[in-house]
C-alpha cells in the first residue's frame, strides 16, 4: 500500500478510496477513520459511477450504483480530500458501524458485504521552505 510521506502542515491532498468488489454492490455507506489532530477532512467526492446519497455525518460517505451494480477490482467509490494540520502520523481509512441503516456494502441479492479494510498512512513533516499545494496521494482499500 503506498503511502504519502512528503507533506507538510498547511498542504491539501485526496485519498481515493478503492474496493475489491466480488458480489454485485447495489449501494455502500462508510465513514472515514483518521487522526483529527493531525487532518482536517475538508471534504469526500462519490465516483462517477455512482450517485450520491444523504449521509447525516461530515465524515460519511453514502451513494447508489442505481440503476447497475457494482462489482470488479479496484472500484473507484469516492475520494477523500484533506489539509494536513500538524506534524505527525496518521492512518486514513473508513469504518462502518454495525446498527447504521446508511453504512455498509448492500449486496444485489441479499445482505451485506463484507468488509477488509488497509488504511493508507500520511506523514506529516515541517519544512520552512515548502510551497503549499495539493498533492495526489494514495488511496483505502477494501478486500
Amino acid at each position: 500500500m503506498p503511502s504519502a510521506t512528503d507533506l507538510h502542515p498547511g498542504e491539501t491532498f485526496d485519498v481515493a478510496i478503492v474496493g475489491d468488489i466480488t458480489e454485485e454492490v447495489v449501494s455502500y455507506g462508510f465513514h472515514m477513520t483518521y487522526d483529527t489532530s493531525l487532518l482536517a477532512l475538508d471534504g469526500l467526492t462519490v465516483a462517477p459511477q455512482f450517485t450520491s446519497a444523504y449521509s447525516p455525518r461530515p465524515d460519511g460517505l453514502v451513494a447508489t450504483a442505481y440503476p447497475t451494480t457494482a462489482v470488479g477490482e479496484d472500484v473507484l467509490l469516492g475520494t477523500a480530500h484533506f489539509t494536513a494540520r500538524a506534524v505527525g502520523t496518521s492512518n486514513i481509512g473508513i469504518e462502518i458501524t454495525p446498527d447504521d441503516p446508511l453504512e455498509g456494502f448492500a449486496q444485489r441479492e441479499c445482505g451485506f458485504a463484507e468488509m477488509n479494510v488497509t488504511p493508507t498512512v500520511v506523514t506529516i513533516t515541517w519544512s520552512p521552505f515548502r510551497n503549499r499545494q495539493r498533492s495526489s496521494c494514495s488511496w483505502v482499500e477494501w478486500r
